[in-house]
């Protein structure tokens, strides 16, 4: 048992102000007990040596309290602390309580008293031991008058007196008359050996004038159908020992009382067997439990009946079952932790709903579980609404704990402004969704995805482009200023093309006076012209390349390019002429090649920077056109979410109501099939009238439905 070792005897029912007192460490005791119980009661006449019989059957010398006097030393019932555990030949292992009651007919207690005490100790037992000294005679029948008032001390169901005896047969113990101090030979009046079953039926089977001892005698045949006799020799021969008899040693008693004494122990533990009702066996909790029913009805002045007091036995046992199985699905959060997925969690419910109901009929009692089962299932699928909110509600910190941590590098880069592309980001964001889909769990992960990839993500993503366009901006910027310096210089080359016109004028005029003098002079120098008048041109041609590309960007740097082709033209003719006018105007022309040379290179450094600002440009465009196609996939990715959220609730939904119906197809199947099993009870019973209550009763049928039911059904014939 739970509470250890009890090596003694525990009141297990007192009385006090004549009223029961049940006493809960006895009880608990009991109720302590697993598996198969069998009770083992002793009832008998005050002073008769009932307690040393339990004491031989602990196998102990001392026990439960034994005294010399003409007091009882037994005050109303006791049960021993440890159960006996034996195994049978059957395999099965059965818990044994021996009970030992306060003994009958005492002078201090009336017989209403005792009746109750004899009905207990019958009701609890599967085996009882009614104890007497010497022979079974009229007096021996006239002291066992109680067992004619059990009809009116117990009832087999609620508003029915039972009339005939045989009722009981079904419920009453295995019924043991153990004749003490008996000395005589058991042989027939022909003087043969007989049994002491024989003997006892020999003895119910007298018939006398006195009408109450036939009673006695008929109650005793017919409702303990299972019977039998046992007889003792004194123990010990001198008086005065048989007063001290629980201080003498075993051994010290008649070899044929210890012979006889071990042989019936031996014989009750083997014939005890486990107590049943309605062919149920009870454990210790249900032992227990019909206990405290018994007293209760005593108590409140009822008659305790049999069928009620197991119907709330059942009741209790069930609900404790349901209870207990719900602790066990219970533990489903204990081996889960959550956040699960969404199919783990229903695996799990799977797993332990199997559980629990295992756990509940491992600890339920009777035949009708329907109800108690669909009350734990009800129970049951409240425990999995809460978890699934639970593991919803831990998904959703979990989920949303889990993006602040992944995205936190990814924000903090945002914040210093460390991209330098959009592409960059987005991939440092998808790295950021790839980590969490291998990380998240739960029904929420999809929707913390959502809102954080609306939320902080999308703002993120906004703040990058705008940082980007801040770039881009001041790059675009910085290339106008390095324009506008272009244009400056290209001014600044127009006001030098000016002045060397004029000192162009000016050598033409000095070249008419020598125009003469230089004739010869160019004529020598026309071949070196006209290779400088090639190369001039091979730069012309290249300055006009370069000042038509800007020509189609920018108008009004092109019309000042045009401008300066011209002039460039008209200073090329210049030198020309001057060439062939005055050879001594040679070194001028240098010089003015080679600031035609630096223009052409400028102006080939303003095509470059040209070209670098409008590939830089089309980057720009690029790095917007693909900013709008991702905006515009989120777009459509949200879209399709919402789409996704609606269809999940509406098959959450479904499968709700689906469930819900499954539950009421259950419960209606489980309802049908017990009234038929009900139904089918009455008309196959022989006797309609006797089944008919019962099944109105369990059916709860009004008069009316009452009366169709016998009509629609009577037996023809």
């Amino acid at each position: 048992m739970s509470n250890g070792d009890i090596e003694k005897p525990l009141a297990l029912i007192t009385v006090e102000d004549e009223k029961f007192i049940v006493h809960e460490d006895a009880l608990q005791s009991i109720t302590a007990i697993q598996g198969p119980v069998g009770v083992i009661a002793i009832a008998g006449l005050y002073r008769t040596g009932k307690s040393y019989i339990m004491n031989r059957l602990l196998g102990r010398q001392h026990g439960f309290e034994v005294g010399p006097t003409i007091n009882a030393c037994t005050k109303g019932i006791y049960v021993w602390g440890e159960p006996l555990v034996i195994k049978g030949a059957d395999g099965e292992t059965v818990s044994y309580i021996l009970i030992d009651t306060e003994g009958l007919g005492s002078m201090e207690q009336s017989q209403t008293y005792d009746a109750k005490i004899f009905s207990l100790a019958i009701l609890c037992s599967s085996y009882f031991i009614y104890n007497s000294m010497g022979v079974i005679d009229e007096r021996a029948i006239d002291n066992l008058s109680l067992v004619t008032n059990l009809t009116k001390h117990i009832h087999i169901s609620d508003g029915q007196i039972e009339q005939n005896s045989a009722a009981f047969a079904e419920y009453f113990p295995h019924f043991v008359w153990l004749l003490r101090d008996f000395s005589l030979q058991l042989v027939d009046p022909k003087g043969n050996r007989i049994t002491p079953r024989q003997y006892l039926d020999s003895a119910l089977a007298v018939r006398s004038n006195d009408q109450n001892k036939n009673q006695i005698r008929d109650t005793i045949l017919h409702a303990f159908a299972a019977r039998d006799c046992y007889t003792l020799v004194r123990p010990v021969v001198d008086e005065e020992k048989l007063q001290a008899i629980d201080r003498i040693d075993f051994d010290e008693l008649r070899p044929e009382f210890r012979t006889q004494i071990e042989n019936f122990k031996t014989k009750v533990l083997q014939e005890a067997g486990t107590k049943k009702i309605g062919g149920h066996k009870l454990n210790g909790a249900a032992v227990a439990g019909m206990i405290r029913q018994y007293t209760d009805a005593m108590n409140s002045d009822r008659v305790p009946t049999i069928a009620s007091a197991w119907h709330n036995v059942v009741q209790d046992r069930n609900r404790h079952a349901i209870a207990a199985a719900l602790k066990v699905y219970q533990t489903i959060t204990i081996n889960l932790g959550l956040p699960v997925e969404s199919e783990d969690l229903w695996r799990a419910h799977d797993a332990h709903l199997k559980q629990a109901r295992e756990a509940y009929y491992k600890l339920a009692m009777g035949d009708n579980h329907a109800a108690y089962v669909a009350d734990l299932e009800v129970q049951m699928g409240e425990e999995f609404a809460k978890l699934t909110a639970e593991n919803r509600s831990a998904s959703e910190r979990s989920t949303r704990a889990l993006l602040v941590e992944l995205f936190e590098t990814v924000e903090r880069n945002v914040k210093a402004k460390s991209y330098a592309d959009q592409t960059t980001f987005e991939q440092d964001v998808s790295d950021v969704w790839r980590s969490y889909a291998s990380q998240a769990r739960g029904p929420a992960k999809d929707l913390s995805r959502i809102e954080f990839e609306q939320g902080l993500v999308t703002v993120a993503r906004s703040a990058v482009a705008g940082h980007l366009q801040d770039v881009a901006r001041k790059e675009l910027e910085e290339e106008r200023k390095k324009l506008a310096n272009a244009l400056d210089r290209v001014a600044q080359l127009e006001l030098e093309k000016e002045q060397l016109a004029g000192e162009s004028r000016e050598a033409a005029l000095r070249a008419q006076h020598q125009e003469q003098q230089l004739r010869l002079e160019i004529t020598a120098g026309q071949d070196e012209i006209v290779a400088l008048k090639a190369k001039l041109d091979r730069r012309r041609a290249k300055a006009e390349a370069a000042i038509a590309a800007l020509t189609k960007d920018r108008d009004d740097l092109a019309e000042r390019l045009r401008s300066e082709s011209e002039e460039l033209s008209a200073t090329r003719r210049d030198v020309e002429e001057l060439h062939r006018t005055n050879q001594r105007e040679k070194e001028h022309s240098e010089r003015l090649a080679k600031s035609l040379q630096e223009t052409e290179k400028r102006v080939i450094e303003l095509l470059t920077d040209k070209a670098r600002a409008e590939k830089r440009i089309d980057s720009l465009d690029q790095q917007n056109a693909q900013m709008s196609s991702s905006l515009n996939r989120a777009e459509l990715d949200c879209d399709k979410l919402k789409v996704q959220l609606v269809d999940m609730e509406r098959l959450q939904k479904e499968n709700a109501a689906y469930e819900l119906a499954l539950e009421q197809h259950l419960k209606n199947e489980e309802s049908t099939v017990y009234v038929i099993n009900a139904v089918r009870k009455y008309m196959l019973a022989a006797d309609q009238e006797k089944v008919l209550p019962v099944v109105a009763s369990l059916l709860e049928l009004s008069p009316t439905e009452v009366e169709l039911v016998r009509s629609k059904y009577k037996k023809k014939g």
